[in-house]
């Protein structure tokens, strides 16, 4: 705090106790590591749909899987589109509306993926 003048006459503060934000930090980076192990020792691949912007975010493993080049981090939905199987299709979309349309609490499906290469 500084006068009219410019003189600092006092200072204010404020703290808070992170603690347990930071405990939960590392817990969550814990199981992050553990997931990872576990996906990997499993051979599995992974991605995450941003239904929002229509993009799916995919790992090294997701990419080998498909046939893409490793290093590809996300594709989009047409692209997603074109490598399921036909047969796959009309079940995946279904089980989609179900899981939107609230008559699923989960979106389940198998789908089989078209190499690339």
């Amino acid at each position: 705090i500084f006068s009219s003048t410019g003189e600092h006459i006092g200072s204010m503060g404020a703290g808070l106790d992170i603690t347990s934000i930071k405990e939960n930090q590392e817990c969550v980076e814990a199981l992050n590591q553990q997931l990872k192990l576990l996906m990997e020792a499993g051979g599995h691949g992974t991605w995450t749909w941003d239904i929002g912007n229509g993009r799916t975010f995919v790992d090294a493993r997701w990419c080998e899987m498909v046939g893409l080049d490793p290093e590809v981090r996300s594709v989009d939905d047409a692209f997603m589109g074109r490598i399921i199987h036909p047969d796959d299709i009309a079940p995946t979309r279904r089980a989609l509306e179900d899981h939107f349309a609230g008559r699923k609490e989960k979106y389940e499906a198998v789908v089989r993926w078209r190499h690339q290469r």
